[in-house]
């Protein structure tokens, strides 16, 4: 298996992403992606088997357990077509061969240009610019968690027009951050009483 040179742009893959650097991605973006989809990223090795186990535990079944930062990369530059099962394995085993090959960085920056963000929506970057009129190195962090909210959700384009519950999404964010340990009630304060205004906003009323 050749791990595609997606920093180069040399796979069809890769070619329409635009790629940020991580350092120039806001801390706040970082974190309120980790507290959502993989809050165990830095301590694990691909896939997190402590999430495994109590997915097991309680359903005895793959369908619940949510794929690792890791896993999703794994499912974004070698995707498979098998049977559910079948592809979770794959997922599972290419994203510890993507563990042993790259940096945890190199990983999460790969995934944050990357990862689905709505119908034709792909990476923080172009997500920023048409959610909210901004770049994406100068979001602050109600913003950050609306963007987290809305991550790897495949929106179709009517609902860009309506999006009835993302202050509740961006709310969850809030709270995972500070359950993970990532921020406190404090630091989430502003956020929680001045969620991020849209440049594609919902329907009057929608968001009460």
């Amino acid at each position: 298996m050749c791990l595609p040179d997606c920093r180069a742009g040399q796979t069809s893959a890769c070619a329409t992403y635009i790629s940020i650097g991580l350092k120039e991605l806001p801390d706040v973006l970082i974190k309120a992606t980790l507290a959502t989809e993989d809050h165990r990223f830095y301590s694990h090795f691909g896939i997190d088997l402590a999430a495994i186990a109590r997915s097991f535990h309680a359903n005895w079944n793959l369908d619940g357990i949510h794929s690792t930062v890791s896993q999703q990369v794994a499912r974004i530059l070698f995707p498979s077509n098998g049977a559910a099962v079948e592809d979770r394995i794959h997922e599972a085993l290419v994203a510890i061969w993507l563990e042993r090959r790259l940096t945890k960085e190199e990983l999460l920056t790969i995934y944050l240009n990357r990862v689905q963000i709505g119908a034709a929506i792909f990476g923080v970057s172009d997500a920023a610019r048409l959610y909210l009129n901004k770049r994406v190195q100068d979001i602050d962090l109600s913003e950050a968690a609306t963007l987290a909210g809305l991550l790897n959700e495949p929106l179709d384009v009517a609902s860009h027009i309506g999006l009835r519950n993302v202050r509740q999404r961006a709310s969850l964010v809030l709270d995972k951050l500070v359950q993970t340990g990532f921020m406190t009630d404090d630091q989430v304060f502003g956020a929680r009483h001045y969620p991020a205004q849209l440049m594609l906003r919902p329907d009057e009323g929608s968001l009460n």
